[in-house]
């Protein structure tokens, strides 16, 4: 309450026309009630008003929320517009846009050479008894299913020391020590690049190479990746062992394989990359590669792919 020089009140008082009197029973005598109906409700409204005329004011004086959103909405269209494309750095430079399209079944030769312990305490005698045999079927096969691709899957050795049983990752730490992966996987891969220059003049893939990241992660994939180097430069095609099931329709092909396989998508280059879908059979190209690809003699295109 303010006083003013006389001592006396200045307090505003409510407008007469804003205040009405009615009869309270319980009090026995009449009460004055303040009106927010009349007058004093439209002032109010008109203060409100003003003040989010104001507000707005300031808004426009300071755009940088503004802008913070502009930029975030043109990231997130930027985003869409990589997933929808299928556009994906490859070896940190540049970008491959690709295609997906239906590819034949191909021709998988299956290896089996028995204990995993074998290709690593096995003589020079013995491994090159298991080339010869390994381009033997090979070859076979490729006589069988000449338009198809010639896929090896190496059942026995398996490629990667993660993968094996536990019993059997005990065994080989036995014969090489706390070195067994790099011993086992280096073994591994020297037979199969033996393998692979054995069948020149074929065109065959590795199933499972490069090798994607698992439980043990994405480093661990690099170091197995990096043991199998000469072997993933000789492929023509990378063949993935992951097999995709595509459950919902809003899910694309390019985004399920290009959050399953970064290693795959890594390594190719221009080389299609071969996966399953639904059990179906997919290969994935360059799509500045799929006219030469659709017009070369062979290639791994389902009929009328």
């Amino acid at each position: 309450m303010a006083i003013g020089m006389a001592g006396r009140s200045t307090k505003k008082k409510k407008s007469r026309q804003n205040v009405k009197r009615h009869w309270k029973p319980s009090l026995g005598r009449f009460v004055e009630h303040y009106d927010r109906r009349g007058e004093h409700a439209r002032r109010k409204q008109e203060r409100a008003a003003r003040r989010s005329i104001e507000a707005l004011s300031k808004t426009t004086r300071r755009p940088r929320m503004g802008r913070r959103l502009v930029i975030s909405a043109c990231v997130f269209v930027a985003m869409l517009a990589v997933i929808g494309g299928f556009r994906l750095a490859r070896h940190g430079s540049g970008v491959v846009e690709y295609d997906v399209l239906q590819a034949r079944k191909p021709a998988i030769v299956k290896l089996d050479h028995g204990p995993v312990t074998r290709v690593v305490t096995a003589t020079a005698a013995e491994v090159d008894a298991m080339v010869r045999a390994a381009v033997a079927s090979v070859r076979s096969t490729g006589v069988e299913h000449p338009d198809r691709l010639i896929v090896i899957d190496p059942v026995a050795p398996a490629i990667s020391f993660g993968s094996l049983a536990r019993i059997d990752q005990r065994v080989l730490r036995r014969h090489a020590g706390p070195d067994a992966a790099h011993v086992y996987e280096t073994a591994v891969a020297r037979f199969l690049e033996r393998v692979v220059d054995g069948l020149a003049n074929r065109r065959v893939s590795v199933l499972g190479l490069p090798v994607e990241p698992g439980a043990a992660g994405i480093e661990a994939a690099r170091r197995t990746n990096r043991r199998y180097g000469n072997v993933i430069e000789r492929l023509d095609h990378l063949v993935t062992a992951h097999v995709f099931f595509r459950t919902e329709s809003w899910v694309t092909e390019q985004r399920m394989v290009e959050e399953a396989i970064p290693e795959a998508l890594h390594h190719a280059g221009t080389r299609p990359i071969v996966f399953r879908l639904n059990l179906e059979w997919r290969v994935l190209i360059d799509r500045a590669e799929v006219a030469r690809y659709r017009r070369a003699e062979w290639n791994t295109l389902a009929p009328g792919g």
